[in-house]
Parts: structure tokens; sequence; C-alpha cells
């Protein structure tokens, strides 16, 4: 008699008995009238797998499709696969690399070394790769997971050129590595690759300057009207990169290597802050030869918005400014008056959470050298309280520092003009590649620091912080990202050296999220992604670094 297994599959709230060794792509063909969609990976007990799994035990199983965030973590790698299949296909001697992520748009660079190639016009190789890859969705071609021990694997990728890999293998101490492929193309994942090339079915490439963009149009940030990279935005990674070239920190190989020298991961932290010191100096001179009064500082959660506004405070008093900090939540509408969301909870991120009228109130009449009660705000009671030591009366010139989530909104600001105004956008906008072809998003960067800063500073588990990230992110999407481009400014806050700081911190906090839960899959896939890094002590942080917010030791008050 076949032995049979028991598949628990919540997407339908069912228990299966199914033959032993079944894969899960077979159980998704045989429940594809009940799913109502066509899964592109699945949860195992609350971690993602490929559909090639097979099962020979007791399982909880829970399909996804491309329009979840869970979804669209299998779809973009494979995707950026299926580009470097056809770049190694059509170009052999080329060189294909993922240089940076915004979103569901990603900034593609190559280079093309082969005699025939050279000259090519990058409309042409666009279009060649981009035809090549649709062929390749058409064919539904499988896409293979080979298991090796990892020294045979670093020894494959070494032969195939990729020394990226073999920098970040070589300090990946478990004894088999996984690793996918599709014909002769291999390539390495953190995460699960689809079963085959033909789940991908949209997306769009663009030529342009260096390279080319890969969006993803099922995702929010393209769904929402962003379509391209800002010119700003590719300033900031372009020079990022130059940075990480001279520091010898290009990917996290090359960054293991620095933390494992003393000398150099010291150094690594030295050169990172006194670049970022240079470019706060560099936005407060401009502040000032502008001669607006009003900065207003904005950007998502995580992004060191606080740190940022307080050194910026310090730069303008040291050259001669005197700073006036302003936090937009002392402005929140008492909690009996906050709108509430769809669900009936309270919306505390919608632009109607401010008290828009007492902000501007006392804005203007801080401008105009009027003694201002300031409030602040009692998150306990919920509502504004008046101290006395708020009263406050500024003197001719100050500049006023306002930091919050609509700083950048063109709604917020009803009785000030625009020409008395400095927006700048605060964000960890960089994001550090594992290889080639895999970076650490911005995204990632921003839960981590939050996951810690939550722990150190509010008391919360992991668990916690996975559980509202959505809802974050929701209101990132709504109320920051569509005004971003309103910035004079643009403030990169992210850290080449700062994963491999937050790594001990944030693997401690990830591992005590309980399997039986929802956020156990997001918490594995950062637990595997940390895992690469080598840890890096703090002890060499400066007070008032950024990264001090997060993992605290800061000679800031917040």
């Amino acid at each position: 008699m076949a032995r049979t297994i028991k598949v628990n599959c919540t997407n339908i709230g069912k228990e299966l008995f199914l033959p032993n060794g079944i894969s899960l792509k077979e159980i998704s063909e045989q429940l594809q009238g009940e799913l109502g969609f066509t899964p592109i990976a699945a949860k195992v007990n609350n971690r993602m797998e490929s559909l090639t799994l097979e099962l020979y035990h007791p399982k909880q199983v829970e399909f996804v499709n491309i329009a979840s965030t869970a979804g669209r973590s299998v779809y973009i790698p494979t995707l950026v696969f299926l580009v470097a299949s056809a770049f190694e296909e059509l170009y052999p001697e080329s060189t294909f690399n993922v240089a940076h992520i915004s979103g569901g748009i990603l900034l593609c660079a190559y280079e093309l070394k082969g005699a025939d190639d050279r000259g090519l016009p990058s409309e042409q190789v666009v279009e060649t790769i981009s035809q090549r890859v649709r062929k390749l969705c058409e064919a539904d071609i499988p896409i293979e997971v080979v298991e090796d021990e990892t020294k045979d694997v670093i020894e494959k990728f070494r032969k195939a050129g990729r020394e990226d890999i073999v920098m970040l293998l070589d300090n990946y101490h478990d004894l088999y590595a996984t690793y996918y492929k599709m014909g002769q193309h291999i390539e390495y994942s953190y995460v699960p690759l689809a079963y085959s090339t033909g789940c991908i079915t949209e997306f769009a490439m663009t030529a342009g300057e260096g390279g080319f963009m890969l969006s993803v149009p099922m995702y929010e940030y393209v769904a929402t009207g962003q379509k391209k990279i800002s010119t700003q935005e590719l300033e900031v990674c372009r020079e990022n990169e130059g940075w990480n070239r001279r520091m010898h920190a290009s990917c996290v190989g090359e960054i293991n290597a620095n933390c494992m020298e003393r000398r150099g991961s010291g150094w690594l932290i030295k050169v990172a802050e006194s670049l970022q010191e240079r470019k706060i100096w560099q936005i407060a001179e401009a502040i000032v030869s502008s001669g607006k009064r009003i900065v207003l500082i904005a950007g998502p959660s995580s992004s060191g918005k606080t740190t940022f506004s307080k050194r910026l405070e310090v730069a303008l008093e040291t050259i001669g400014r005197e700073a006036y900090p302003i936090s937009l939540d002392d402005f929140f509408v008492d909690r009996v008056d906050t709108p509430r969301d769809e669900n009936g909870e309270y919306d505390y991120e919608c632009l109607e959470a401010i008290d828009v009228r007492l902000f501007n109130s006392c804005l203007s009449k801080l401008l105009a050298g009027i003694p201002v009660d300031m409030p602040t705000y009692n998150f306990i009671s919920g509502r504004k309280e008046y101290r006395p030591q708020n009263c406050n009366v500024t003197s001719p010139g100050s500049t006023f520092i306002v930091e919050g989530l609509h700083g950048l909104n063109p709604n917020l600001l009803t009785d000030i003009t625009a020409d008395q105004v400095f927006r700048i956008f605060v964000s960890p906008m960089t994001s550090l590649p594992l290889d080639n072809h895999v970076r650490i998003s911005a995204t990632d960067n921003r839960l981590m620091r939050r996951i810690t800063r939550d722990a150190v500073q509010r008391n919360r588990t992991a668990r916690d912080t996975l559980a509202t990230w959505h809802k974050v992110r929701e209101g990132e999407v709504k109320w920051i990202y569509p005004f971003r481009h309103n910035a004079d400014v643009f403030f990169n806050t992210a850290l080449v050296y700062e994963i491999a700081v937050i790594k001990p911190f944030a693997e401690d906090l990830l591992r005590e999220v309980p399997q039986n839960c929802a956020e156990y899959a997001e918490a594995k896939r950062l637990q595997n992604l940390l895992s690469y890094l080598v840890p890096l002590s703090d002890r060499e942080i400066p007070p008032t670094s950024i990264i001090r917010e997060f993992v605290g030791g800061s000679s800031f008050r917040y």
C-alpha cells in the first residue's frame, strides 16, 4: 500500500492526504480550481520554498502568487536570472549587473567585451535581450534546483567567472549549498526562484544612460506611477558606487574581507562616516546660501530622519546659523479626532492626522519673531500638551528644521510661500550587493534597522515589528514616495558597513520569532540574508552616527 502524507493547505482550509514524495507543483495543479490563482512559490511550515520541493512528511502549505509581497520576492530574482541567462547566451563575453533597486525598478548595467559586440547601440542590445527573455518565458523551461557540497559549488562559480559569488560563499559555513540551473546558465540566490521560466509574465526593459531599467509592473511603486528612477537618485547611486569601490566594499564578499581585518573594519567605519558628515556639511552650506529659513525633512520609516536633522542642526550652528528643531509629530490632532482607516483603526499616517492649521500658525509666528507656545504630543494620553519650557521666541534669521512624515507634501504649508522652504528627502537610498545580480534592498535595510530599534527603544519583539511592517509600507507608498521628487536635495543615510553591525542584534531577535506564526517566513528570509555577512562590532561607531539611532549608544536625545 502506497504511503500517504497529510498536507494542511491554508489557502483552502483543507487537510489533504497525498502520495509520499509529491511535489508542491503537483499539489498546486490538483488544487488549481480551488486556489483561484497560479502560484509561483509556497510557504511550507511558514518558510518560502520552490514549487519543485517534494514532500515526505506532514506539512502546512500556503501557496503564494505574484500579487503578494512574498511572491514578488521570488518573481524579481527569477526575472534577473533570465536576463543574466540571455546576456550569457547572446553576448558571452559581456558582464551584467544590477546596480540599483528602487521599488519595482532595477537599474541594470552591462559591458560588451566581444570584438563583434563593442559599440552596439544600447537600444539594440536591450531590445535583443528583451526579446530573448520573452522567448524563454514563452518556452516555459524548468528551472532546476541543485544542491551540492559548498566547496564544489564555489568551484562551479569560479569556472563561470563569478568571483562575486566565490567571495560571498567563502564565508558560507554550511556543508552544502543550493544553486539554480537552466541549460548552461547557473545562478546563486538566497531566496527560492520560480520553478519555470513560464512564471515570468510581465516586465519592461528601457534603455538608458549606461544600461537599462528593468521594471515589474505589478509592484506597488510602479503601479502608483513611478516609471523611472529620478536624476537625483541616479546621482546618489553613482556617487555611492564610486565611494564603495574606493573603499574596496563593492559587495558583501569585499566587506567581509574588510571586517576580518581589524584595521580594515575600523577604517571602513571611519571613511564611511566621514563621507556622510561631509555631505551633511554641504547641505548646511547650501541652506545658508539659499537664504531659506524653513527646512522640511521627510523620509520613510527608519530612514534616520531624526539623527540627520540633529546633525544638520549642529552643522548649521557651527556655520553660524541658529537652528530650531520642530517635530511634526507634536502637531498630531488629539486621538479622538484622528481619522480612521478602512479597518476602523487610527490612521496616524494620513495628512489629516496633523493639525495643519496650528502648524502653519506656529511657523508663521516663529518666522515673524512672535512668541509661540509650541505643543508637545503625549502619545500615552493622545493629546497635545503645552509646557512652560515650550514658549519660544527666536532671533531674526533663525532656521527652522521641520522633520516628519509629511515634510514634502505640498498641502502641508498653507501660509508659507515656496521661496522660504528648503526640502530634503532622507532615506537609505542605495542597496548593498550580495553579488552582481542580488542586492540587499534599501527596504530590507530599513526593516532590519526598525527591528533593532524597536527592541532597543520600544521593547517590541521582531514579530511585532514584522506584523505591522506592511501597514508602514502602505503608508509610505501613499504619503511619502509620491512627493519625494519635490525635494531640493536627496540625502542617502545608508552606510556600507551598517548591516554587518546590525547583524548580531537582528539575528538574535529574528531567532525568537516562532515557526507557528505568519511572520516566521519573513524572519527566516532575513536570517538567510544576514548569514552571508561577517559580524562587525559597533565599538568604533561614533556616538553621533545615524546607526546609533538604531543600535543604541547615541549622544543625541530622542
